[in-house]
């Protein structure tokens, strides 16, 4: 997930690169994550967009496609939330 968070990953997808079923796949990532997979997923693009909103001037909405978001206004929702969570 690390080297492919900026693309489309489903749930679907990730079962079937590891070999084994989706339930399987998301008990035991959350079993050794503490995250659900789409939850980690969501992790490491906000970490890459606090990255880059604090460290380019690039604009909000090219930092949101550029972190994997593929709907910037989904991503101004999730990092709202984000921010209420962990201030």
């Amino acid at each position: 997930m690390e080297s492919n968070y900026t693309s489309p990953l489903s749930l679907d997808d990730l079962s079937s690169f590891a070999g084994v079923s989706k339930y399987h796949l998301s008990r035991e990532f959350k079993k050794r994550t503490g995250f659900s997979p789409g939850d980690y997923l969501i992790e490491l693009r906000m970490n890459r967009a606090c990255f880059l909103l604090t460290g380019t001037t690039l604009t909000v909405e090219a930092i949101s496609r550029m972190s994997g978001f593929g709907n910037y206004p989904n991503f101004l929702k999730l990092f709202k939330k984000e921010r209420e969570q962990h201030p």
